[in-house]
């Protein structure tokens, strides 16, 4: 008798890619250690003088150049206090302006309750939440970065934009993705950022990378809606689970969405610099072409399900834990 020859199934090709994309999925997942929220910039403005100010928080150093960063003041000056380091800009350019607006990258509550009580009455202008996602080596962090990079989805924003990874010493520069306000990298510790040749930037080197980091800048109107007005407000609760979950999610079509490309299949719709495969590009480009009720197509994807839960639970704990901070 003849034997039959094996035949593989016809889907057998799509169940292979299907495979190999779960599998970096959990490989991404599998690799995190650990989830850290922080309040990273915080910016705030108000109606003082700079001889007040300098009353109420001692003597600044001023700046002998222009403000580079916020060009609509003319001067800036720096102080470094207990606990903290602030930039004050002031004498606006134009009269609308605020007199003053100050920034910290120091968000402990014990420095942002010092600051409240030394200049009271200071309108929030920005907070910049970020959580940090730490992985076992720096393979497993770039792993994580571009498998964000295909499932992260912000609502109501337009195309994404990659950059980075410039090529220095045998390897790349660490890899940035920006979503409107949302922006996620490859990062390594602060002592290790060195600047990248040919440009006015710095970042990690891959061989230096241990985390991917999601910031989302909340701009004045998005705290205010949020009941955060004042430094003040800010001293009793951050609202970090409130504001940050609203922004960042992590989305793929639903397998059975007609025509739209499936999570293992290749996203083909460009970001601004001419960059494919992600979601986000691709539901932007859907959405503009005239897709109706696009927003039904859509779900969580069931592993990166894993990373929100763990990103939901730290940022809870965060709330909880400066609410019960001592003012």
């Amino acid at each position: 008798m003849k034997r039959q020859r094996a035949t593989l199934p016809k889907d057998f090709d799509t169940q292979l890619i299907k495979l190999h994309a779960d599998r970096n999925k959990q490989a991404a997942m599998e690799v995190i250690t650990k989830v850290e929220p922080k309040l990273h910039f915080i910016k705030f403005s108000g109606d003082f003088d700079y001889s007040w100010m300098e009353e109420k928080i001692g003597k600044m150093k001023i700046s002998d150049k222009p403000p580079r960063i916020m060009p609509m003041y003319q001067k800036e000056a720096y102080i470094q206090l207990k606990g903290g380091y602030l930039t004050v800009f002031y004498w606006p350019i134009k009269s609308y302006l605020p007199p003053c607006v100050i920034q910290t990258t120091a968000s402990r509550k014990e420095f942002i309750t010092q600051i409240a009580q030394l200049l009271p009455d200071m309108n929030l202008s920005m907070v910049e939440y970020a959580v940090d996602i730490y992985c076992q080596h720096n393979i497993g962090a770039s792993l994580l970065f571009w498998i964000l990079k295909r499932y992260v989805y912000v609502p109501y924003e337009g195309k994404s934009m990659l950059y980075g990874g410039q090529e220095v010493d045998g390897g790349n520069m660490s890899f940035v993705c920006r979503i409107g306000p949302v922006k996620f990298y490859q990062r390594g510790e602060d002592e290790d950022k060195i600047e990248i040749p040919d440009t006015n930037k710095r970042g990690w080197h891959e061989e230096k990378l241990n985390r991917v980091r999601i910031e989302y800048t909340a701009e004045g109107n998005i705290l205010q809606q949020n009941g955060l007005n004042t430094l003040e407000d800010l001293v009793k609760t951050p609202k970090f689970q409130e504001i940050f979950s609203k922004k960042i999610k992590f989305k793929k079509f639903q397998d059975t969405a007609g025509r739209l490309p499936r999570y293992w299949e290749g996203y083909e719709a460009e970001d601004l610099q001419g960059n494919s495969g992600a979601f986000h590009d691709e539901y932007v480009k859907t959405y503009k072409a005239g897709t109706k009720n696009l927003s039904q197509y859509i779900e969580d994807d069931d592993t990166l399900s894993q990373l929100n839960d763990r990103i939901q639970a730290e940022i809870s704990k965060f709330d909880l834990d400066w609410s019960n901070l001592p003012s």
